[in-house]
């Protein structure tokens, strides 16, 4: 009830999207009993890899949740399930071995349930003839010509013209109505559906054939003209029939199926095809100072104090908040609906599915760097020093923890400000550059200088020119910082051995 009153909105066709927003942000850290699950056939389910390597492998062990599986031995199962805890694949191997088999009654029921159709008999047995005797595995093409011989009928050119004349007829109406529901979060699903289907049937056909060519151009049409045209879509969904078509490349699929008879006349339009812009946001008079691309959505803030979020595949606008200043820092908060906006003077934490602003925290210095860390929110200032916010006490500042460039000597600490910071909490390290001065290695866990790195010039000596960003990768297991100079260099550098990777 309380999901349903907060307005909470799900991508039903995202299951990364509901696994975080709804079970990991909200239903997990309010559970106060065990929850026990039972999914069965997981060998039938059609991506169960985003399940097990991608969302159980990376739950919190202090989630009370038990979950028993069923499903057929697999060896892709049986490497994901060993990629959920300390087992090894032997033992999981093991287990499995133990459970009783038998498909036989599934297999009745499936034969029974042909027998009493009503229709659909004669293809039915005819498919099981041939897939059963065949002396080898058949095709889909073989399947067809083999059917074609046996029941004198014709499969694959009737498949491919219903295709095409599927698409043409009815796929302006399907996305009219999607639109309709404002969610063109399914219009992108579907282009990744196409496009899978189009990529599997090249691998035993000709990647020129009529069905396939036909499916690829919509899976890109359907892709393009969602981020493109997303907020005519939600304001006049009829606008797909005549007025959105015009503006589409003259060799795209949507632009030749419009209706003649009301097509606009543009003039100006010389592209044959999509050019490599996805979509453009365009704030008018406003001039965006920060950015920042979450889970499920992509934040951009404006100097004129606005906090705008889209949604990253049809770049629509989700929602608005106030800052209240130039807005420097954006950052979102991994498997949670918060958000921290920062600018001159204060720190802003937010709800950003409802609106709400949690807390604003004063800060007697300039943000530099925005990052969560568990439950605290860590804000660099220019003054060589985080603040520390325990977000789950009322966002009470805990501490201020100074850092050095150098190993800790006694001296007194930084008084100059950094000229770019890079914070890495899968790493727990923090790169920090100063004008004339090696990259400074800081480790968050111990609070102690780590180290130095830098490109190196040609006499072996660690360069000193000026740094203008920093940037880990943000895999942990890809130990590696970006630089870019002030000279126009990028180097790639592993900061831990301060050696140059590439520039």
């Amino acid at each position: 009830m309380k999901l349903q009153e907060d307005r909470l909105q799900l991508d039903h066709d995202n299951e990364r999207n509901v696994w975080r927003t709804l079970f990991v942000s909200d239903i997990f850290e309010k559970a106060t009993i065990a929850h026990y699950w039972v999914i069965n056939a997981l060998d039938e389910c059609t991506n169960f890899t985003t399940l097990l390597d991608s969302m159980l492998s990376k739950m919190d062990v202090s989630i009370p949740l038990r979950i028993f599986i069923t499903s057929r031995e697999t060896p892709e199962l049986c490497r994901l399930f060993a990629s959920l805890g300390p087992r090894r694949e032997e033992e999981i191997k093991r287990v499995l071995d133990e459970i009783p088999r038998g498909m036989a009654p599934l297999y009745h029921c499936a034969l029974d349930t042909m027998a009493i159709a009503t229709s659909g008999k004669s293809l039915a047995k005819a498919i099981l003839a041939w897939t059963t005797c065949g002396m080898r595995p058949l095709t889909l093409r073989g399947l067809e010509c083999a059917l074609e011989i046996d029941l004198k009928d014709k499969f694959s050119q009737a498949r491919r013209d219903y295709q095409d004349v599927f698409l043409k007829l009815n796929i302006l109406t399907w996305i009219y109505n999607v639109a309709e529901s404002k969610d063109l979060g399914l219009v992108i699903r579907a282009a990744e559906d196409l496009k899978t289907y189009a990529n599997s049937r090249t691998a035993e056909r000709s990647p020129l054939r009529r069905d396939i060519k036909g499916a690829r151009s919509w899976s890109v049409d359907l892709q393009r003209v969602t981020a493109k045209f997303a907020d005519a879509l939600i304001a006049s969904p009829s606008a797909i029939y005549s007025r959105i078509p015009p503006f589409c490349p003259t060799d795209s699929a949507i632009h030749a199926i419009a209706a003649p008879r009301k097509k606009l006349s543009i003039t100006g339009v010389s592209a044959f095809s999509w050019d490599d812009r996805l979509s453009c946001l365009d704030f008018g008079e406003g001039q965006t100072s920060a950015l920042c691309y979450g889970a499920d959505f992509l934040a951009v803030g404006l100097k004129g104090g606005r906090v705008v979020l889209y949604h990253p595949n049809s770049c629509h606008e989700y929602r608005s908040l106030s800052h209240g200043g130039a807005v420097i820092h954006l950052q979102f908060r991994e498997r949670s609906d918060m958000l921290a906006s920062s600018g001159l003077k204060t720190v802003h934490v937010w709800k950003f599915r409802t609106g709400q602003q949690i807390c604003r925290l004063p800060f007697p210095r300039r943000c530099i760097g925005l990052v969560f860390c568990e439950n605290l929110l860590m804000a660099a200032s220019n003054q060589n020093e985080f603040h520390c916010c325990d977000l789950d006490h009322e966002a009470a500042e805990c501490t201020k923890r100074p850092w050095r460039d150098c190993p800790d000597d006694g001296s007194l600490f930084l008084n100059r400000p950094p000229s770019a910071l890079s914070i890495a909490i899968a790493h727990r390290m923090m790169a920090v550059a100063y004008s004339g001065k090696p990259i400074a290695i800081w480790d968050l866990e111990q609070d102690a200088y780590y180290g130095s790195c830098s490109k190196k010039l040609p006499s072996g000596e660690p360069s000193t020119h000026p740094v203008v960003a920093l940037l880990f990768n943000p895999n942990p297991s890809i130990e590696l910082l970006a630089v870019s100079y002030l000279d126009g260099e990028l180097a790639i550098l592993d900061p831990f051995a301060d050696t140059e990777v590439e520039k």
